[in-house]
């Protein structure tokens, strides 16, 4: 079943249901805006205002990664083989975080 995640500027991350567009679940990740939102096969990777890029399993329960930048993330992305995320931040810094470290 295919999900799609949407964040909000309360820091929710909002889990819809693809094909019945129906809300499965609502999670609590951030303390200010979502700005970003990338997934693979074995995590999902939100980066926000405040400044933080978190990495999720997909129930959301907790994080297992946190990286703190010098300014709000404003786009993340994540390399195909799923070891590196990329994170900009709104004051032009770029952070490489290796998730197998």
């Amino acid at each position: 079943m295919k999900k799609v995640f949407v964040g909000n500027d309360k820091g929710m991350v909002f889990q819809i249901n693809y094909k019945s567009a129906e809300l499965e679940a609502v999670f609590k990740c951030h303390n200010s805006s979502i700005t970003s939102i990338k997934c693979n096969p074995a995590y999902v990777a939100t980066g926000s205002e405040d400044m933080f890029l978190r990495v999720w399993p997909f129930d959301f329960s907790e994080f297992f990664i946190e990286a703190k930048h010098s300014g709000a993330v404003t786009n993340i992305d994540i390399r195909g083989d799923g070891l590196q995320i990329l994170a900009c931040t709104n004051n032009g810094n770029l952070g490489l975080l290796d998730v197998s470290t």
